[in-house]
């Protein structure tokens, strides 16, 4: 009875399968896979092989769906000769979903000295930078340059990521010294979507991309102060050692002078581009002393002898020294 025999499977080219049943190693009722096409063949009662079909499509299908997709099966779409089951049951039973791409991206960054941001104009400053690349899902890097503003070459390169500078040594102007990074690099590999197929849309093309910007700023400072006796000859010296200083002050500046026990003058200078000044509340008395300064135009340097700047410079006289400790507000 049929149900009596071995059913066996063997495995190889299906070029081979008619030898090897006249020499008995196939027989009937057994199962060849075809090593060479994945065809599964099955051997009848007259030892003949007849094929039962193949885990591959045997030539390309255009799809026709009246405009509407079928699972990752788009209209149109051409499934080639030669898909596996696998992949075709793949692309009718999921969604297709495209590969996303990462653009590369540089940093710059101070490595040693001083750091970005506002600093008194004339202030000495020293720094070592250092530029990082980010390759993402962009080709490999070309070139990372670090540049300085007004310089059209870039004050170190290379073709390795990162990329430090010698230290940078200026004095801050009026105004900003502004340093960046660009990078060069090629273009990126082409990803698979979630279903095996080339997904190129949004991928990285060559290019070149910039960093953030440091700044170094120039900036001003409101200096202020006390004494004891008459109020001195205002020089730039004199006002530059009053004692306090407020990096960059603003329209709408609050700050408190202490005037002590003794002294008997208060001097407050700032730059002549801000407002004047609208308000020295004397704390302990409940009045507003603004009536009281006399002002001045002069001309104060910046730090290490800096080219100057018109400033507004504030006196208060007092006729005897302070018998008590006095707190003014003062709003510029």
């Amino acid at each position: 009875m049929a149900a009596d025999k071995k059913i066996r499977f063997y495995h190889g080219a299906s070029t081979d399968i008619d030898t090897k049943i006249k020499d008995g190693t196939i027989s009937e009722s057994d199962f060849i896979v075809g090593s060479d096409n994945d065809t599964l063949y099955y051997v009848d009662e007259t030892k003949t092989a007849k094929a039962l079909g193949s885990a591959k499509t045997k030539e390309s299908i255009t799809v026709n769906t009246g405009g509407s997709a079928v699972g990752g099966i788009k209209d149109g779409q051409v499934i080639d000769a030669g898909t596996s089951l696998d992949d075709f049951i793949k692309k009718l039973l999921l969604k297709q979903v495209p590969a996303t791409y990462t653009k590369p991206g540089v940093t710059i960054a101070v490595a040693s000295g001083n750091r970005a941001g506002d600093y008194e104009v004339g202030t000495n400053i020293s720094a070592t930078l250092k530029a990082i690349f980010t390759q993402n899902d962009a080709g490999a890097l070309t070139s990372l340059g670090i540049f300085k503003s007004g310089q059209s070459d870039a004050i170190i390169s290379g073709a390795e990521s990162p990329v430090t500078s010698e230290a940078q040594e200026f004095v801050i102007p009026d105004g900003n010294v502004i340093f960046t990074a660009t990078a060069a690099y090629g273009e990126g590999a082409i990803k698979k979507d979630n279903l095996g197929n080339d997904s190129p849309s949004g991928h990285i093309e060559a290019g070149s991309v910039t960093s953030n910007q440091l700044w170094f700023s120039g900036k001003r400072n409101l200096f202020y102060g006390t004494g004891v006796g008459s109020v001195p000859e205002l020089t730039s010296e004199v006002v530059r050692g009053l004692g306090k200083s407020i990096l960059n002050p603003k329209n709408g500046q609050t700050f408190d002078v202490s005037v002590a026990v003794g002294q008997q003058y208060v001097i407050i200078a700032y730059p002549k581009t801000l407002r004047s000044m609208t308000k020295c509340f004397y704390v302990e008395q409940n009045t507003d002393l603004v009536a009281n300064f006399t002002e001045s135009t002069l001309s104060v340097q910046g730090a290490n002898g800096a080219a100057g700047a018109d400033y507004r410079v504030y006196t208060y006289g007092m006729s005897v020294p302070s018998a008590a400790t006095m707190t003014l507000q003062v709003q510029i």
